[in-house]
């Protein structure tokens, strides 16, 4: 007797465990109502994120989209830009070709060339805008020490240093007839102050003949 109850509260404690097992449905709802409870939560801080976002922050955001946008295309257009209509043969121009995708104004602060004889501002660069202008200088001769532009820009506390030149070297001394000569092209910048600003820059294009003129680009972001 003692036996067999023995056997039939054992077959119950069976049972009650089967009964308490969650079927597959149940583990797939609840897994399912835990996935939606996570999206709810992201949705509502997405949201919450967004509304904390000022209206200046996201005047920025759309300005700096679209600065980036603006930039893609002239780099694809780059070809089409050059020469430009003004590019003589006589001289070696220097062309230089600034995006400013920031919130702040760059002004030339130092320069080789007179920027005086220029009304103020001329070669200041606004928030989200381009500036370019063209530096001409006589064309480098053999040996020199080539045509060299170089000039400061700052915004507050940040400030980036350019340093361009073009020289001619003869890899063959003895034979110093045309044909020889061959130009070299220097791009040099960098970035100083508190808050430095990034960068990319490069020279876009360049004439491997006389006069050997090129364009650089700098883009700050």
């Amino acid at each position: 007797m003692d036996e067999k109850q023995s056997k039939k509260t054992n077959h119950n404690i069976s049972d009650i465990k089967l009964e308490n097992t969650p079927t597959i449905e149940n583990l797939l709802t609840a897994a399912y109502d835990n996935l939606q409870g996570m999206i709810d939560s992201i949705k509502d801080t997405a949201s919450t994120f967004e509304n904390s976002i000022t209206r200046e922050e996201k005047i920025k955001i759309e300005l700096s989209n679209k600065f980036k946008k603006f930039v893609e295309d002239i780099e694809n257009k780059e070809a089409e830009a050059w020469p430009p209509p003004d590019l003589q043969d006589s001289v070696t121009s220097v062309i230089i070709a600034i995006y400013n995708g920031t919130s702040d104004i760059f002004k030339l602060s130092y320069s080789n060339w007179d920027a005086t004889t220029e009304p103020e501002g001329e070669y200041d660069v606004s928030p989200w805008s381009s500036k370019s202008y063209i530096m001409d200088s006589a064309p480098p001769e053999l040996g020199e020490s080539g045509v060299k532009t170089y000039f400061t820009y700052t915004a507050i506390e940040k400030s980036f240093d350019i340093l361009t030149q073009v020289k001619i070297e003869n890899p063959i001394p003895i034979f110093p007839f045309p044909g020889f000569d061959t130009p070299e092209w220097e791009l040099k910048i960098r970035s100083f102050g508190d808050a430095q600003p990034t960068y990319r820059t490069y020279i876009a294009q360049r004439l491997s003949e006389h006069p050997y003129s090129y364009r650089v680009v700098i883009i700050l972001d």
